[in-house]
Order: structure tokens, then C-alpha cells, then sequence
């Protein structure tokens, strides 16, 4: 497995398409939730958080439990969003959402495309007895959907001593 970094993030916002299914099809009804991100962006594209360069911040594809309590999907699936960083405050288009996320430490793993599945799993057993919140998707190369990292939380705010 690639070489995992910790990694502290204080709290932000993503905005984007958000949807809701199960575990075992996410695939299925993600893959839309892009699509229409994608096809809508000019919609919030003054509302984000951008570079120096004018490209968004951050492109996440952020999940969250069925209550949207910051928690892991559970064994019957749970929410995503789609979307890019934007401001803790900020309005929200219609057909929009804005889900903010709190400051964690995360334990970050790269992936790609082919190898995020088994990098999940692997991820996942790793920091199973520490799992604090929810797993986020980052795309760190706004040019490629294939680089990935995915954000796992091991903490609620700062790690302490660290």
C-alpha cells in the first residue's frame, strides 16, 4: 500500500451534487452525482474557494452516514457529495448542497482509479479502532480523476502531542 501522511484539516465546507444509496451499488448512483457536479459547475463557480490560478481549491467527493452526523457509512450505505471547497458561509444555489465538515486529523492514503478498493480495505483495517468521522475523497491533480487521496480521520481536531 502507498505511504499513508497525517495530515490536519480545520473545518470546511464542500458544495456540490449529493445523493444517498447503498453500499454495494455506489458506483452506480455516485457516478451521476459527478456528472451533474461536472455538467452544473459554471452554477457555483463564483461561490468556491479557489487558487491563485482560479481552479478550485479542492474538488471532494465527501461522505457522510444516512444522518449526517460526520459518522461512516453504515452496512446499508450512506450519503455523498461531489463538489468542490467553499466558504463556511456562503448561499447555496437551488439543487445545490453545502455540507460542512469539522477539523479532524486525518490519515491520508494516495490512490488511483485501479488500486482504490484494495487501498480502502487496507486503509480502513488499519485505522479501524481509531476511525473518528467519516472517509472524504481528495483530488489533489484538478486535471485527472485518477490520482486520489482518501482522507481516513483519526482524531476530532488536532492530534494532541502532535
Amino acid at each position: 500500500m502507498s505511504q499513508s501522511k497525517i495530515v490536519f484539516k480545520d473545518t470546511f465546507a464542500v458544495m456540490g451534487k449529493a445523493g444517498q444509496g447503498p453500499r454495494e451499488t455506489a458506483p452506480q448512483w455516485i457516478a451521476p452525482l459527478w456528472q451533474s457536479a461536472n455538467t452544473h459547475f459554471a452554477e457555483i463557480q463564483g461561490l468556491i474557494l479557489k487558487r491563485e490560478d482560479g481552479a478550485p481549491l479542492g474538488m471532494w467527493g465527501a461522505m457522510n452516514n444516512n444522518a449526517e452526523t460526520n459518522l461512516p457509512w453504515d452496512e446499508e450505505g450512506g450519503k455523498y457529495m461531489a463538489g468542490c471547497e467553499a466558504p463556511l458561509a456562503c448561499a447555496v444555489p437551488e439543487g445545490w448542497t453545502r455540507w460542512v465538515i469539522p477539523a479532524q486529523t486525518y490519515l491520508v492514503f494516495p490512490c488511483t482509479t485501479a488500486d482504490y478498493h484494495a487501498v480502502f480495505s487496507a486503509a480502513r483495517a488499519e485505522v479501524a479502532d481509531r476511525l473518528a468521522g467519516t472517509v472524504h475523497e481528495h483530488y489533489p491533480d484538478l486535471g485527472s480523476t485518477d490520482a486520489i487521496e482518501l482522507y481516513f480521520p483519526i482524531a476530532k481536531g488536532a492530534l494532541e502531542n502532535g
